[in-house]
């Protein structure tokens, strides 16, 4: 069994000019953004590299122990 040795949740990007299986959904979406001042005309990014390297960074100074099986 594999075992997750951290967590954490990041900003994504989003492009309503892209269009998926969950279209309907996304337009909810949008429609909020757009509410609250969002320009959806072109992609949404609110990826925080910076947070994410430092947090993949201190994955790799955990400790990883083997499950027994």
């Amino acid at each position: 069994m594999i075992k997750p040795v951290g967590l954490a949740y990041f900003g994504g990007y989003l492009d309503f000019s892209s269009k998926g299986r969950i279209d309907r959904f996304f337009g909810a979406v949008k429609k909020d953004l757009e509410s609250k001042g969002f320009d959806t005309s072109k992609p949404i990014d609110q990826r925080d590299w910076a947070a994410i390297r430092a947090w993949a960074g201190c994955l790799t100074e955990k400790k990883l122990q083997p499950v027994a099986a």
